[in-house]
């Protein structure tokens, strides 16, 4: 059996993900979805997720922050869940069942790697760092 969750949102109690390297910038969730809807209303990008990442990118490059793994899971393993989440994985991957937990992002799975939970879950639909970083430079 397969369960498939959400990452923020559901497993976490904010909908954004958390990242710390942008509060290092100046930036909570209210500047930074400021700015991603002035992207989006400029026609800089196609939508929520290009806007988002064209933000992220250009947030760090106006900061002089280097996009490397270590800067991106800054946090990472402090990130808040959901209460029961974490007995709730730990559960079911004792278990006998079989059943797979897989999260659906568009975060970036180095970070989600990083968490208390990322051993316990397969990632789908998520984009590598180095991944992340070619579509950024699109």
């Amino acid at each position: 059996m397969i369960i498939i969750y959400d990452f923020d949102g559901t497993l976490t109690p904010y909908s954004l993900p958390q990242y710390e390297i942008l509060k290092k910038c100046g930036y909570n969730d209210k500047t930074l979805m400021k700015r991603i809807k002035q992207e989006i209303n400029n026609n800089n990008a196609k939508g929520l997720c290009e806007a988002y990442y064209k933000c992220y990118r250009d947030i760090l490059f106006e900061n002089e922050m280097v996009m490397t793994r270590e800067n991106i899971c800054l946090g990472a393993n402090k990130v808040q869940l959901n209460n029961g989440v974490v007995d709730y994985l730990k559960r079911f991957q004792s278990s006998k069942i079989g059943i797979k937990h897989y999260i659906i992002t568009s975060g970036i799975k180095d970070y989600v790697d990083e968490t208390s939970i990322g051993n316990l879950l397969m990632v789908f639909m998520e984009l590598h760092l180095r991944k992340k970083m070619e579509y950024m430079e699109i």
